[in-house]
């Protein structure tokens, strides 16, 4: 709940660079900020895809989380641990603990994965829509509609632009992320 706040936090101050840079890249170049807030989307379509496969982890997989939770008590505890030694099953145990947390960590590297070669490609889409923006305004300038500082600034600005709305996007995952948990926590209160 407290990274859901903080996430929140972070919105605003990324909001505030969003409207600015917005407005200058709007009135600059509307092409350019077209462009480039379209190639934005894949990135965050995909680090909300994330967050939610993440979440399905450890939400649907609660049984076992029990379970790991319930042997690794049973392990930890003064007296546990005598019935454990007496009975000779540290073995067992450990074997039981060793097979849940491969398990949770096979689940989460085939999200990682995913996540890493999805993310790679919206990022190659971010760039490319950087590298066309920059060849209009380049065409600009050439044409002569633009002057050399202007391109300067204009660059500067859609670098700034770039930068928050991936913040803010990111931050909204994260948010989305951190809701689903916090959903859980408030449904168990609840």
């Amino acid at each position: 709940i407290s990274n859901l706040a903080q996430d929140q936090t972070n919105n605003i101050s990324n909001i505030i660079v969003l409207v600015v840079a917005s407005i200058v890249a709007a009135n600059l170049n509307p092409t350019v900020y077209i462009v480039v807030m379209l190639t934005l989307i894949p990135s965050f379509y995909y680090q909300i895809k994330y967050g939610s496969e993440k979440w399905h982890i450890w939400a649907e997989n609660s049984p076992r989380q029990r379970e790991y939770s319930t042997i690794r008590s049973h392990a930890m505890g003064r007296v546990s641990v005598v019935q454990v030694k007496l009975l000779q099953a540290k073995d067992i145990i450990l074997k039981k603990i060793r097979d849940i947390l491969i398990a949770f960590r096979q689940d989460q590297l085939k999200v990682d994965t995913a996540r890493l070669w999805s993310l790679s490609l919206s990022d190659f889409v971010v760039a490319s829509g950087f590298a066309y923006s920059f060849y209009l305004i380049v065409q600009d300038v050439n044409s002569g509609l633009v002057g050399i500082g202007e391109l300067v600034f204009l660059v500067s600005v859609l670098g700034q632009f770039i930068g928050a709305m991936n913040s803010f996007l990111s931050g909204l995952a994260g948010q989305y992320e951190e809701g689903l948990f916090a959903i859980d926590i408030f449904n168990f209160l609840d």
